[in-house]
């Protein structure tokens, strides 16, 4: 329909399947037409009957759903080991990050997004044609257009929050103005250590944090405190890791005071 507009509209028969449109035995195509097709509409015809030409239709077996990339058919696992090798896919350091054990879903999603900097910041909303009634700055700090770089790396109130997660989890902050490279070499820290997915979580969830009082200071007309986030952060990582593993023991005041000890320890 999307493709052949002026024929759809002249078809008598436009819930029929293709299967249903070929004649047996012949080349031919069973239209029904309200009137014969003119000009542009003679145009998308013959565009659709070279299409059509290559159509295989087996009468000898009921339908099935096909997979170009898998002759068995399709399934989850073929199509996850097709994302792997894909050029397009996300590098794999990415993909260990966003689907950490510790991390909810709804928090993997949005560094998805973010690593493909499919989130509707500013600049992109801009690039997609929305109409912005509000200043194009970041609503942080005012200072510069807010892109997915400035709002997570750049940003000094956002800077501020990474600087207070290293100094919590006693891990140097090196400031980087790419925000997925910044969220990958934080993360590197500990690539080697037990509590690397606590220290992940933590990262992940110090981003989501952010973007969460950002939309708050838009929508809801939040206030942005930093004590309330690091005490968000604290608390979300806390709850998110003590809903996910058994071994995890410890009090929400030793997660504040020693999140390395109690990460070593689950």
């Amino acid at each position: 329909m999307a493709d052949f507009p002026r024929l759809f509209n002249l078809t008598r028969s436009k819930d029929l399947l293709v299967a249903n449109l070929k004649q047996p035995n012949t080349d031919g195509w069973a239209f029904q037409w309200r009137k014969p097709p003119f000009g542009k509409e003679l145009d998308e015809l013959g565009v659709l009957e070279n299409i059509m030409e290559k159509v295989f239709i087996p009468y000898d077996r009921a339908d099935q759903v096909t997979w170009k990339h898998n002759l068995v058919g399709y399934s989850t696992k073929h199509a996850y080991r097709f994302l792997e090798i894909s050029p397009s896919c996300l590098d794999k350091s990415y993909c260990k990050i966003i689907w950490s054990p510790f991390t909810p879903s709804k928090v993997s999603i949005f560094a998805w997004r973010l690593f493909l900097n499919r989130l509707p910041t500013k600049d992109n909303l801009i690039i997609h044609g929305v109409d912005l009634a509000s200043n194009p700055n970041c609503v942080l700090c005012g200072d510069y257009i807010e892109d997915l770089n400035h709002i997570f790396a750049t940003c000094r109130c956002s800077q501020n929050v990474w600087k207070w997660v290293c100094c919590w989890w006693g891990v140097p902050f090196i400031p980087t103005a790419n925000a997925p490279l910044l969220i990958t070499e934080l993360c590197s820290l500990m690539d080697a250590r037990k509590s690397w997915n606590c220290w992940a979580l933590s990262i992940l969830t110090t981003a989501w944090t952010i973007w969460y009082f950002k939309n708050g200071i838009v929508f809801n007309k939040l206030n942005w405190k930093e004590n309330n986030i690091y005490g968000l952060i604290q608390a979300k990582t806390f709850c998110w890791i003590k809903g996910k593993s058994k071994s995890a023991v410890f009090s929400f005041g030793d997660w504040c005071q020693f999140p390395n000890l109690c990460a070593d320890g689950i």
